[in-house]
């Protein structure tokens, strides 16, 4: 598994001396423990999904949720900080190549200030 946290790395390696345990006692043929290798070869797996959803849900958040600010390139002309798309326009708070949520300098009293424009 990549990029386990401490607590899951943990948990993981308690299950695999314990499937590794259950593998030993299964050489005798005892349903039991091929079946209790079944459980903690399941468990393990739901783990590591998990650990694989949560990074792909964090790095969707960044991309679509998380603002990045546009990099102008000239008069009214920006382009985006992920995928180097052009943005003309400035009714846009999505990329319309990649998706990457953008963020637009504005005023507000008086102050420039980051924003989306809703």
């Amino acid at each position: 598994m990549k990029k386990t946290s401490k607590y899951y790395k943990k948990v993981i390696s308690q299950l695999e001396d314990l499937y590794q345990n259950s593998k030993d006692m299964a050489k005798d043929g005892s349903k039991v423990w091929r079946d209790d290798m079944e459980a903690l070869q399941v468990a393990m797996d739901i783990i590591e999904d998990y650990e694989k959803m949560s990074e792909q849900v964090s790095r969707l958040v960044n991309k679509y949720e998380v603002g990045k600010l546009l990099v102008k390139r000239n008069t009214g002309i920006y382009s985006c900080p992920e995928c180097g798309s052009l943005i003309k326009k400035t009714n846009r708070n999505h990329c319309y190549n990649c998706g990457q949520r953008i963020l637009w300098l504005k005023k507000k009293d008086g102050k420039v200030v980051k924003g989306n424009l809703r």
